[in-house]
Formats: structure tokens, C-alpha cells, sequence
């Protein structure tokens, strides 16, 4: 990616939303970017993701690469890829702080099981210049804990 085409994605926190999903998905025998990754992120941020049923683990920018290293190789994602797209942001804006309910898909290319959905909550900052994320929560939809229609919309 160009300069200009990395500067592009702090512009908005819309375009930090799509790099962030952009570079998790990965084609087989490939790996994400996670120093453009982790350059998305405030070097304070801080982010909590399910890791398991109604397991969440406290991470930093580094332990997110670490967290979803460990996935890759556990679930042998290197020779399948790993898929995530964005489905609905909702983003609301006041002066240099924002946040996004972000709805994404996430699946295995040529997996049998059907994608996974999932909410992520998304605190931005603009700092010097650039929007950032200040914050990470999610979570995974299921039988009884279905996303909300409104966020769908």
C-alpha cells in the first residue's frame, strides 16, 4: 500500500472500520498485516473479545495479534484463509471522538458451517490527525443472544 493509500485509512473512522476488516481476512497461505493492523489502534487501546462461549479476554493492540495468532494456528486457518466482512456500521460522531456498532460475518472459504455473526463495538479518537481506535468489545450472536434488528437496518 502506497502512503497516500495508508494515510486514507485514518481519515474517517468509517475508513479505519474497513481497513480493520479488510486486513483480518486473509487468503490461504497468507497471514494478516498485523503491524498495519496494529497501527489502527491507539497504543492505549484497550479491547475485550469473546474468546469463548461466555469467555472474554482483556488484550492490548499486541495481545490481539497474539489472540488471533494463536486462532489461526490452532484452528489450521494458514491453508484455509479466514474471511471477515463488515454487514452494518452504526456510526455516531461528536468533535474528535466516535463510535460504531459494527455487525461483520465472519467464515472459513469452503467451510461446511455457516458464518458466524458477531457485534463489535468500536470507540474511535482523532489524534493527532488521525482516527484511531481507542476502544474494542464484541460479541457473538446465537440461539438467545440474537443482534438486534436496529443494528441491522
Amino acid at each position: 500500500m502506497r502512503p497516500e493509500e495508508t494515510m486514507k485509512a485514518f481519515e474517517t473512522p468509517e475508513s479505519v472500520v474497513a481497513e480493520m476488516y479488510r486486513l483480518i481476512s486473509f487468503e490461504p497461505n497468507t497471514s494478516p498485516d498485523w503491524e498495519k493492523m496494529k497501527a489502527l489502534f491507539a497504543e492505549e487501546a484497550v479491547i475485550f473479545l469473546r474468546v469463548s462461549g461466555d469467555t472474554q479476554a482483556a488484550v492490548s493492540r499486541d495481545g490481539l495479534v497474539d489472540l488471533f495468532t494463536a486462532s489461526i494456528e490452532k484452528h489450521k486457518l494458514v491453508n484455509s484463509g479466514f474471511t471477515e466482512k463488515l454487514v452494518s456500521c452504526k456510526m455516531e460522531m461528536f468533535g474528535a471522538i466516535a463510535h460504531c456498532f459494527v455487525v461483520y460475518e465472519s467464515s472459513i472459504p469452503n467451510d461446511t458451517r455457516p458464518p458466524t455473526r458477531g457485534v463489535d463495538s468500536i470507540q474511535f479518537v482523532k489524534k493527532n490527525g488521525r482516527w484511531l481506535v481507542a476502544s474494542l468489545t464484541n460479541d457473538v450472536s446465537g440461539p438467545g443472544n440474537p443482534i438486534p434488528p436496529k443494528f441491522l437496518e
